[in-house]
């Protein structure tokens, strides 16, 4: 084969593997919500590939907010065929690096236990929304701060499953 026909070949066979593929693609969403005057604005991830209803998973962040290590396992959940919303506790989507800053919205967040519940289960009732989640089969993941909203909750909502 000379390089004419053996570039023409690897084309077609390029081409040929893209006309038979089905693409999908990520999908993420901001979802705002509001808690009294207070805009919560959590994260949407599903892979648009998946069809039906499927498992949705509230993702509640750490101390640190909705932030890259949120992001990342929202996106790994819903490459594996789930519907991910991650929870804003704080409003406006705020996430810190800054030790002090997170622990001053912990603390503020976590001494108001009505407004922290509250919270969780405002974004709880956005994942429920959403068209392609099946309300019936929900769970809830989260670490530190997002582990103990998770638990709280699970005994608030009797939608939870895991």
């Amino acid at each position: 084969m000379d390089f004419i026909s053996m570039r023409q070949f690897l084309i077609s066979i390029f081409l040929l593997a893209l006309s038979s593929h089905s693409f999908s693609a990520m999908q993420n969403e901001e979802v705002s919500y509001q808690d009294g005057d207070v805009s919560l604005k959590g994260k949407l991830f599903y892979d648009d590939a998946y069809e039906g209803k499927r498992t949705g998973i509230l993702v509640m962040p750490e101390k640190w907010g909705v932030n890259d290590f949120a992001i990342l396992k929202a996106e790994m959940l819903a490459e594996n065929g789930y519907v991910a919303l991650i929870a804003d506790l704080y409003g406006e989507g705020m996430n810190s690096r800054k030790v002090e800053e997170a622990d001053q919205w912990k603390n503020k967040l976590t001494s108001d236990d009505k407004t922290w519940v509250k919270r969780s289960q405002l974004a709880l009732d956005q994942l429920l929304a959403q068209k392609n989640v099946n309300t019936n089969n929900i769970a809830v993941l989260g670490l530190n701060l997002g582990g103990l909203s998770a638990l709280k909750l699970a005994n608030e909502s009797g939608k939870i499953k895991g």
